[in-house]
């Protein structure tokens, strides 16, 4: 899906000022460590959520761009963001009036950020908003689902998190199953079963050695109050997901956030997309499992019917390879600057030139793809 269309940053951490066009289903932003990438997702993350890290909300005397601090100008961070909505999103009857301020499914929405001011100002299509009118855009906000994901979180952690999630999702698909008491936990393991099977195969095939996965599920009533987690088996005993290494927590998670993903539009109409800002999805993978991370992440955005947008920072020719538009940021003198590129192949070019990845030849772009090879016009043909 491609919700988010471009993005303009100005007075933030490193970014002074900044414009990514071209944004895709499958945006990877490729850079040097401490290059500004981060500041990007960020950015992002204030833009819907209010804050830059978890838990940190966005600060004016805190995350303005540090070289102009001393400058004698109204210190303000602002962030735009232009939306095409697609086909898929609607409207509830309810929310007529913000669908009819947007005028078209074209627009841009940039928050302003002050000092001593509580309160981001509202920009749409260049004309600040009413107190009114900026409730409607909350509303709108609303609708999207926007994941920020640091590098340095554990994956285990953010399943666990999500625990009040997978549970609505098992209860939801139960409900018509469980009418009798004696039959409700089999129903239960059942459906569970049938949710994670998809996972659990991609899972297997990308990790044999972790063995068989399912979901831990309460087996009697008095385990009601349990806790949401995936066991591993392997011959006659079971394992925790905790123990699994950090390749495949981090796989599992990225699997266990689409599960839900994808079924909460199904169930719940209320909200209408999701926004992953994913930092270094290849952290910690070996190359096959990088390879499948890459594949998994373009296939789930550039679905038909996706409802889902992800962008990532990396240092990873496979990321690159595998998305659909690939930003350079680098650093000059003290500030980030985006450059977003014709192609994969001219960004792995320049990003192997910058020192952020290996080089690679192209025929061995998309690993995970099948590669054929052909002599002549006829061959080609077939």
């Amino acid at each position: 899906m491609n919700l988010i269309t471009e993005i303009e940053i100005k007075g933030f951490r490193s970014i002074r000022s900044a414009v990514i066009s071209s944004v895709r289903d499958f945006t990877a932003l490729a850079g040097i460590n401490n290059s500004g990438k981060s500041n990007v997702l960020r950015a992002l993350n204030a833009f819907f959520n209010g804050y830059t890290d978890l838990g940190q909300r966005l600060n004016v005397d805190d995350d303005y761009y540090r070289p102009d601090l001393k400058q004698k100008k109204a210190k303000e961070i602002s962030i735009r963001v232009v939306f095409e909505l697609p086909d898929q999103f609607n409207f509830r009857k309810d929310l007529k009036p913000v669908e009819t301020l947007f005028g078209s499914r074209s627009f841009s929405i940039e928050k302003r950020w002050r000092r001593n001011t509580p309160f981001p100002s509202y920009i749409l299509n260049g004309k600040e908003l009413s107190p009114e009118d900026r409730l409607k855009i909350d509303q709108f906000l609303q609708l999207i689902n926007f994941r920020y994901i640091p590098n340095r979180v554990l994956p285990v952690d953010i399943i666990r998190n999500e625990q009040p999630a997978l549970r609505d999702l098992l209860v939801g698909r139960l409900r018509h199953r469980a009418r009798q008491h004696d039959a409700a936990f089999s129903a239960i393991q059942e459906t569970s079963e049938t949710i994670i099977q998809e996972l659990a195969e991609r899972l297997t095939e990308a990790s044999p050695d972790t063995g068989a996965v399912r979901l831990a599920t309460p087996t009697s009533w008095s385990d009601m109050a349990f806790t949401f987690g995936y066991r591993f088996g392997n011959g006659d005993f079971e394992m925790t997901d905790s123990v699994q290494g950090s390749g495949v927590q981090s796989l599992l998670m990225l699997e266990t956030l689409y599960l839900i993903d994808s079924d909460y539009f199904q169930k719940f109409g209320w909200k209408q997309a999701a926004i992953w800002a994913v930092e270094e999805p290849e952290s910690s993978l070996h190359t096959s499992l990088e390879a499948r991370v890459a594949s998994f992440l373009s296939s789930i955005a550039k679905k038909p019917e996706s409802r889902l947008q992800v962008l990532c920072t990396t240092h990873s020719d496979l990321m690159i390879q595998y998305s659909g538009a690939a930003i350079l940021v680098q650093k000059e003198g003290s500030q980030t600057v985006c450059e977003t590129t014709s192609s994969s192949h001219d960004a792995l070019e320049k990003i192997s030139r910058a020192g952020v990845s290996r080089w690679v030849h192209p025929i061995l772009y998309y690993p995970a793809v099948p590669l054929l090879l052909v002599e002549g016009k006829f061959d080609a043909d077939f």
